[in-house]
């Protein structure tokens, strides 16, 4: 009697491409959003640090711990136009001149625009990788991404619901309720969200430092021993060969890690350093981003030969300084679609021969901004 066998379930290995192209559009859709402060900072610095998902993680336990702590000690109404004006409301730290808003911030205010680009283009790509098996990592870091959004999105619907968060300044704030009690709620709200930052930057240190580590060790690795495993060189070559290896590519580990550094930006003052040079034209921006991406498919294309995206969460980090890149094409599409040609392509024009980047006029625009904060 013959018996047919059971297929056994297989399953393929997911590739470092489609781990990249899953996670940006969760990262962009994340970013795109008016999410005001995230951890206590000024809310300009929004786009850049919600590149990260460490920060992401941290904003979102932010807003519920300050959801819990607003609706236990206020009525229920109060409590959620107290949230919202905190993480909304115009602060201190902000600059008086909001007309000059962030190139790369534009679509924040196409809700409209920004909820078909979820449906379209990021809710798919979310189920897909809900779906996949084997790569716990980036699952984590889409959820956290999916999560964040959601959890802001909430909010923005809320700011609908109970009114804008201009009109109730911080004047009738104290009139509606005890200024004591409103002024300590504050205080430890403020504590907690040093707390979650300080926590997401020292995770984001340790993740950054493993990285480094693993990349230097694979490149030594790979060059040392080649790909057949055997030492190509005699041991008394050793230290020659260490010190032509590092040598060779100091200048790559270099690049490297600056662009998983700097580019997620989610340090106070390089944040101060993009926006001078990131918020004052749509095409300026884009010569940059092109530049970089350029240094960015080599980079990848260099790590895909010598096999290090083996280790899940490599591929993550290095990712995490892909999703700004992608973002500011996804926005430049964006002005080439809805925006004027004929006013766009004079202002292009100027910025490749004429407008460039000028760094006294990027120092005046910080002396400006300190002179603010002061």
């Amino acid at each position: 009697m013959a018996t047919t066998a059971s297929p056994e379930k297989t399953f393929s290995q997911v590739t470092w491409e489609t781990a990249l192209w899953t996670l940006i559009p969760l990262a962009i859709n994340t970013m795109s959003q008016p999410s005001g402060r995230v951890c206590g900072f000024p809310a300009k610095y929004r786009t850049y640090l919600r590149s990260s998902p460490l920060f992401c993680l941290a904003d979102s336990l932010s807003i519920l711990i300050h959801l819990i702590l607003y609706l236990t000690t206020f009525p229920f109404k109060d409590g959620i136009r107290l949230l919202i004006q905190q993480r909304f409301g115009k602060g201190d730290d902000d600059d008086a001149d909001e007309s000059r808003e962030e190139g790369i911030q534009a679509i924040e205010k196409l809700t409209w625009l920004r909820w078909i680009f979820f449906v379209l283009g990021t809710l798919g790509p979310g189920i897909k990788l809900m779906a996949m098996e084997g790569v716990p990592w980036t699952k984590t870091f889409g959820a956290i991404f999916l999560i964040s959004f959601v959890m802001v999105e909430v909010l923005v619907i809320l700011s609908w619901l109970y009114g804008e968060y201009e009109a109730i300044p911080e004047a009738q704030d104290a009139e509606a309720h005890d200024a004591e009690k409103l002024k300590k709620t504050k205080d430890k709200l403020l504590e907690i969200d040093d707390w979650l930052h300080a926590t997401a930057r020292a995770l984001h240190v340790v993740l950054l430092v493993w990285a480094a580590v693993d990349i230097h060790n694979g490149f030594h690795d790979h060059f040392r021993f080649g790909p057949s495993g055997l030492e190509p060189f005699p041991s008394f070559l050793g230290p020659f060969f260490d010190l032509c290896c590092g040598v060779q590519f100091f200048g790559l580990e270099l690049i490297i890690m600056l662009m998983i550094i700097l580019l997620p930006a989610w340090l106070k003052w390089i944040l101060s350093l993009l926006r001078d040079f990131l918020v004052y034209s749509w095409w300026e921006s884009g010569i940059g981003a092109v530049l970089l991406v350029c240094i960015q498919a080599w980079v990848i294309w260099v790590l895909r030969n010598y096999d290090l995206f083996k280790k899940e969460i490599l591929i993550d980090l290095v990712v995490d300084w892909a999703y700004l890149l992608a973002f500011g094409f996804s926005l430049l599409l964006v002005e080439i679609l809805l925006g004027s040609t004929g006013e766009r392509v004079p202002r292009w024009a100027r910025s490749i021969f004429i407008t460039l980047p000028n760094p006294e006029e990027g120092k005046k625009r910080r002396s400006g901004m300190d002179s603010k904060l002061e």
